[in-house]
């Protein structure tokens, strides 16, 4: 059956030949709209790494009006600490709170802000990575991040825990992307990482920290792969400088977040508002998210890529339909000849759905070159931290983004071959044969 209809598409290839121009045509600008969509769309339903839920953030004043009496720096880091601290300390021991973390202001989910580092390590000295770095600051010896943040154990899917931090050396906690690309496993604890690079033996310089432990991902906006990251767990804060004083804090299940918003702005806040810890604002994590997703555009750029798709998608569909259903009307008189001499509907039907099945795979094939130009030379518009995730290799999300667009142009494509020759079919042979 299959070299009768190779035959028939043989004989009838200058009605054949328009209509392959017009698949490899769909075929190329479906991909042109869609590639970034399916790749978006991949991004966004990998897990976050964290709980958003009854998460929030409070963010300090930048430029606080305080008046130092004396001008040395160390007192006026000291009143700026003791103040924190006190701040710090008055939400932390709320009864609705579950847990508190001090943070960098590049360091929560959607922040705005974002620090990457080179990274080495002791063991593949030769190796040299590019990763997120995140700060987190040790308050009362406590490592609630974790908690906070609600990162996950990379090896069991558990809530990462960590024994107390001592903090003999620094210490940092790291994601199982980070893990895989320096030391190609995420049995990691205990390794010793460098930033930057790694320094003589006897160097003084503090620039390198012990892993203790590894959690899976952290996404830093809802549309992008986690990256390879790095918490380092420090005890030490920056001096007075109010971007590095976040505080996010989780609350016990069942508390209205809105409420406790409140309740901080009009019972705690007034308290620091002539201090140099003056809150600033108080945003939950999904807020923070909303914001960075909005200010990278990312909500615009889809939107505006959906609604082209969906015309493309519309057009596709009117195209191909009216195509196929075209083709099989005026080949009515064929029909009836194949009635004629014994063939049965399900015969009919079967052969041309299968010559259009074959139409749309030669159409498609003839278009791979068009599409893999066009993929190589692609930049993506939308922020990228590689974490080397199968859909950031352009070679998998081409072959993702084909299969995707091949199946529907063959449902399309059976469907407007479909109807029409099934009601071609039904009609007495003469009556065919008279029409024409």
């Amino acid at each position: 059956m299959i070299k009768m209809i190779f035959k028939q598409l043989w004989n009838q290839r200058r009605q054949n030949g328009w209509i392959l121009l017009e698949l490899i045509v769909i075929a190329f600008f479906l991909f042109t709209t869609s590639a970034e969509v399916v790749r978006g769309s991949i991004d966004y339903m990998l897990p976050d790494g964290y709980e958003t839920e009854n998460a929030y953030l409070i963010k300090l004043k930048e430029g606080s009006k305080f008046r130092y009496a004396r001008r040395e720096r160390e007192i006026r880091d000291s009143i700026f600490q003791s103040n924190f601290n006190l701040l710090l300390l008055t939400i932390k021991n709320r009864p609705e709170v579950e847990a508190v973390a001090t943070v960098r202001d590049d360091s929560y989910p959607g922040s705005g802000s974002h620090n990457s580092n080179g990274f080495v390590s002791d063991d593949t000295a030769s190796i040299r990575i590019k990763a997120s770095l995140y700060m987190t600051f040790i308050k009362e010896g406590t490592t609630d991040l974790l908690k906070v943040y609600g990162l996950k154990d990379a090896r069991t899917g558990e809530p990462l825990q960590l024994a107390e931090a001592k903090l003999a050396c620094p210490q940092g906690i790291v994601s199982a992307a980070f893990a895989r690309q320096l030391f190609g496993r995420t049995d990691v604890i205990g390794e010793k990482v460098h930033l930057g690079k790694k320094l003589p033996e006897g160097s003084n310089a503090n620039n390198y920290f012990e892993i203790v432990g590894v959690y899976e991902g952290y996404k830093r906006s809802n549309f992008q792969a986690p990256s390879a990251s790095t918490f380092i767990l420090t005890p030490n804060s920056y001096g007075r400088n109010t971007s590095n004083h976040v505080i996010t804090y989780r609350l016990k299940k069942g508390v209205d977040g809105k409420a406790f918003r409140e309740r901080i702005m009009s019972e705690i806040a007034p308290d620091f508002e002539n201090t140099p810890t003056a809150i600033k604002e108080i945003l939950s994590f999904e807020e923070s998210l909303e914001w960075f997703n909005s200010m990278l555009g990312i909500y615009i750029h889809y939107r505006y890529t959906a609604v082209m798709l969906f015309f493309v998608l519309l057009c596709v569909f009117l195209g191909m339909t009216g195509t196929f259903w075209v083709r099989c009307r005026a080949r009515r008189q064929e029909i009836g000849l194949m009635r004629s001499i014994g063939a049965s509907q399900a015969t009919i039907t079967r052969q041309f759905m299968t010559e259009a099945w074959m139409l749309v795979t030669i159409g498609f094939l003839i278009a791979q070159p068009l599409i893999i130009h066009y993929i190589h030379g692609l930049e993506w518009n939308v922020i990228d931290l590689t974490a080397h995730y199968w859909q950031d290799s352009k070679t998998w999300l081409t072959l993702a983004t084909d299969a995707l667009i091949y199946i529907l142009m063959v449902l399309i494509a059976l469907l407007g071959t479909w109807f029409p020759v099934k009601q071609a079919s039904k009609d007495l042979p003469a009556e065919a044969l008279r029409d024409e």
